[in-house]
């Protein structure tokens, strides 16, 4: 069965339930009951479960563009989309079982979108002293900071804006609470320190870029403070 024929089955049998419950729906029962389910019968032939996903789950908590198919087997990763709150890939759950979750949430993102723009306004403070060398130009620049959520939190990228917008440098810090593929090698690592129940500092900066900004001393202080774990890659 082709995904196309995965997708109608859905739509016909999401429309099927739909009109079973619409003729044993009992006289004068709230008439709202009906409208929804003239609402759901409408709508049975747009919904599949990749716009349901797209509409609810990449936005998720929850939800991962990967995961690591055992447990602890953190060199083993699946290429599947994977659900965290269900414990299962998504290919393997159906559409209804995807539409009628109520554990959506981005509590857990928004936490870290805040805590990241935290540590940005404070590392700007604590490094407009410092510049950072751009191999490209031959020249240094004042640094500058972006932040961007990303499927397992948020990393934010130090670097320099000029006419052409944000330049990387490469010097990079993840805020995650949960661990998802990425990391490799380091994964054991990471996954160790966010069992502490803290949010992690993951630090993705060459020795040299540590030792020229004294960044483990800043992180070190920032992170004691906000009661964060720091993994150095």
């Amino acid at each position: 069965m082709t995904s196309d024929d995965k997708a109608a089955e859905g739509k016909d049998e999401l429309q099927f339930i739909v009109r079973a419950a619409q003729q044993g729906l009992p006289e004068g029962l709230n008439h709202r009951i009906g409208d929804i389910l003239s609402f759901v019968e409408g709508m049975a032939p747009f919904l599949d479960k990749e716009t349901i996903m797209k509409m609810k789950c990449r936005e998720c908590d929850e939800y991962a563009s990967s995961y690591f198919p055992l447990g602890d087997e953190y060199d083993v990763v699946d290429s599947h989309e994977y659900c965290h709150e269900k414990a299962m890939p998504f290919h393997h759950l159906s559409l209804f079982a995807i539409a009628k979750c109520t554990a959506y949430s981005k509590e857990r993102q928004i936490h870290l979108e805040r805590l990241a723009l935290d540590l940005v306004e404070e590392l700007h403070s604590l490094l407009v002293d410092k510049k950072l060398y751009d191999r490209r130009t031959f020249a240094c620049f004042p640094i500058d900071f972006q932040a961007t959520p990303h499927g397992r939190g948020v990393f934010i990228e130090l670097g320099h804006t000029g006419e052409d917008g944000f330049s990387g440098s490469g010097i990079r810090l993840h805020l995650l609470e949960r661990l998802d593929p990425g990391f490799g090698p380091f994964s054991s690592e990471i996954e160790r320190s966010l069992a502490k129940g803290e949010s992690t500092l993951v630090a993705e900066a060459s020795n040299a870029a540590r030792r020229a900004l004294d960044l483990d001393r800043i992180l070190g202080r920032m992170a004691e403070r906000r009661k964060m774990n720091i993994v150095y890659l």
